[in-house]
């Protein structure tokens, strides 16, 4: 369970830097292009997907192991 807070944290975090790089993009800040922001956006979005199928997964396993007859 540690394991998965650490992941919904770094995960958090891609999605705030890749918001911050796009707004600095957007205002011309210096040393942020679009192109950079873009990439961020992309890898904190498969990193949220891989995290929602691992959720998916557990949901799946859990209810598969509730229905079992003992």
């Amino acid at each position: 369970s540690e394991l998965l807070a650490d992941q919904l944290k770094e995960t958090n975090g891609m999605m705030m830097e890749a918001k911050r790089m796009g707004q600095a993009a957007a205002l011309g800040n210096a040393g942020v292009s679009i192109h950079d922001a873009q990439i961020a956006s992309a890898q904190a979005d498969v990193h949220l997907r891989l995290m929602m199928a691992v959720r998916n997964k557990a949901v799946d396993v859990y209810k598969e192991s509730m229905s079992m007859q003992v």
